[in-house]
């Protein structure tokens, strides 16, 4: 049986509770030695640590991180916790994947099979949702067209040593400079296929879908604007670096029409209680009836 281990990133004391529901869930379908906690924001200390001592059994710790790096600096930091374990599975979570997107009973079934696989010594292995682009593209000279979305993910021994435990490379982020100005803002060894992807995701341009907060590049945006294309930027370079290493990656996307009808009745049913509780939130706010504490 595979020995797993997670390490939660966490930003947001409202996001606290739903993301670690969403994680004792998982941790009732696969046994779990350990949770390392990170907070990246002293506001979450308190809630974050009363929390980690409902989950099921394991052993949880809670550590402060400074956000160097972002996520994927939090999540280093808790991996450094975890690496005398020897463990088979890590799985990486921000506290935003039950939250910002649904995280369906297909996605939590897909991971749930993929960590019960029995491990195999010097085969890299990944999960996660996989997304591609039509045209494939290099960054740091490693070439690849697809990349694991790093809200949750998974992985495997094998990935985690040939990583050398690491997932923040400062020589990524310098790819991206907080400036207002476009030909600034990217770096001129960027792909121009990544500065394209990124810019329709990021300042909408293109025409295409776009990231909730996509915005127009200015003076006032570029620092968080920078932040979000840096992580991006590190999503896309751990799978490149996959990728070259002939890893196998384990999509939690539903495929077969019945799988597609759970996730899109699970989307609904995902919609209208984020609506709710949105409606709750104002309520609260506005000290009207049915505000709560």
């Amino acid at each position: 049986m595979s020995r797993i281990g997670i390490v939660t990133v966490h930003y947001y004391p409202a996001y606290v509770e739903p993301s670690l529901a969403t994680l004792g869930d998982l941790m009732r379908r696969v046994p779990v030695e350990a949770v390392i906690a990170v907070a990246n924001r002293e506001a979450v200390l308190e809630p974050l640590g009363q929390r980690l001592a409902q989950l099921p059994p394991a052993r949880t710790e809670l550590i402060r991180h400074d956000n160097s790096g972002l996520e994927f600096g939090a999540w280093q930091a808790g991996l450094a916790r975890l690496r005398e374990l020897e463990l088979d599975w890590v799985v990486f979570a921000n506290d935003t994947f039950p939250v910002h997107a649904c995280f369906s009973r297909i996605y939590r079934r897909r991971l749930v099979n993929a960590l019960q696989r029995p491990a195999v010594r010097g085969v890299p292995e990944v999960a996660g949702q996989v997304e591609t682009l039509g045209k494939s593209y290099t960054i740091e000279g490693m070439r690849t067209h697809r990349w694991l979305t790093t809200s949750i993910f998974a992985l495997n021994a094998t990935v985690l040593r040939m990583l050398r435990y690491r997932l923040h490379y400062p020589t990524v982020d310098a790819l991206i400079r907080p400036s207002g100005d476009r030909a600034q803002f990217f770096s001129p060894y960027l792909d121009p296929t990544v500065v394209d992807h990124l810019a329709a995701w990021l300042f909408g341009e293109g025409g295409s879908g776009a990231w909730y907060g996509a915005t127009a590049l200015d003076a006032a945006s570029a620092p968080r604007l920078a932040a979000k294309a840096r992580s991006i930027l590190h999503e896309k370079y751990l799978s490149a670096v996959l990728d070259e290493a002939g890893a196998w990656f384990f999509d939690l996307k539903p495929y077969g029409g019945r799988e597609r009808v759970t996730r899109r009745w699970d989307e609904l049913v995902f919609r209208l209680s984020r609506g709710d509780r949105l409606r709750r939130r104002e309520k609260a706010a506005a000290g009207g009836p049915g505000a709560s504490t």
